[in-house]
């Protein structure tokens, strides 16, 4: 796929500014703060965390927890919140206004799909923050017609989101019941352009290589050169890089990297745990 240019919109400058999260309260690969969000326990909630309190009390009172009225509301209450800090994706918006993040929650969590911060899914890890899927899907700039690879699927949440931005994704998760999981939702929902690999993400895809795209949900002590070999020569990366949970969230492409925010994931680990 040929780009004319190789131009980065910046994102929006209020989804860039973080606080550090500690990690043992966000054991996420997406687990970074935003503002307008709080620590739970704080006494100062963000104006953006009242809404979503305020909106989620009402929909407890007009239906039960999962009913699709009340996930449709809540989808568009988090598409108006995305919109307040900025973000103008097109192709973003539509896609986190369209992929049911609710599907890809514990029950037991239902109530928490859509707000502003990751929600658990077991094993010590959760689906990040509608935030940082959108903000990772806007800076890969898709138009529709990418192949893109995701390290760090989780729940497959965000493979969804990227995958109505681009043609295909493939999701590598090294846990395999979250592997197992992410496929079940995912082909529930017919999302026949996304491939779910049980395999270690730091190894990439290259069956499969070039990508257009690559998105990675895990710090990395630099990006891995499997992962810079498999990109297209006009793609763009995006990565965690950085010393154990703290780094700079880049993006790479056309031979040259970009700092977009500081952020805290946790650690991308190689191999597999099955």
């Amino acid at each position: 796929m040929a780009r004319p240019e190789f131009l980065w919109p910046e994102p929006p400058e209020s989804m860039l500014r973080r606080r550090k999260a500690p990690v043992a309260t966000l054991e996420s690969a997406g687990a970074v703060r935003l503002p307008g969000t709080f620590e739970p326990g704080t006494s100062e909630p963000g104006t953006d965390d009242r809404r979503d309190r305020q909106a989620m009390a009402g929909r407890h009172r007009r239906g039960a927890p999962g009913s699709a009225p009340r996930a449709a509301d809540a989808r568009a209450a988090m598409v108006a919140r995305l919109r307040r800090k900025g973000l103008t994706d097109p192709r973003v918006l539509a896609a986190m206004h369209t992929v049911p993040r609710e599907r890809f929650i514990p029950e037991q969590y239902a109530d928490m799909a859509y707000a502003d911060r990751p929600v658990p899914i077991g094993s010590g890890q959760t689906v990040s923050a509608p935030d940082i899927v959108a903000l990772t899907a806007s800076a890969l700039t898709l138009t529709g017609s990418e192949s893109v690879l995701e390290v760090g699927g989780g729940s497959g949440y965000a493979a969804a989101v990227l995958a109505q931005c681009a043609s295909r994704v493939i999701s590598i998760e090294r846990r395999a019941h979250l592997a197992e999981r992410a496929r079940a939702v995912l082909g529930d929902l017919g999302y026949d352009n996304v491939e779910v690999r049980h395999a270690d993400g730091m190894a990439g895809a290259p069956d499969a290589a070039p990508f257009d795209a690559i998105a990675v949900a895990a710090m990395a002590h630099e990006i891995p050169p499997a992962l810079l070999d498999q990109l297209a020569a006009d793609g763009i990366l995006v990565c965690p890089v950085g010393d154990r949970s703290d780094g700079e969230f880049l993006r790479h492409g056309a031979g040259r990297s970009e700092s977009l925010s500081r952020v805290s994931f946790v650690p991308l680990v190689e191999g597999l745990d099955r």
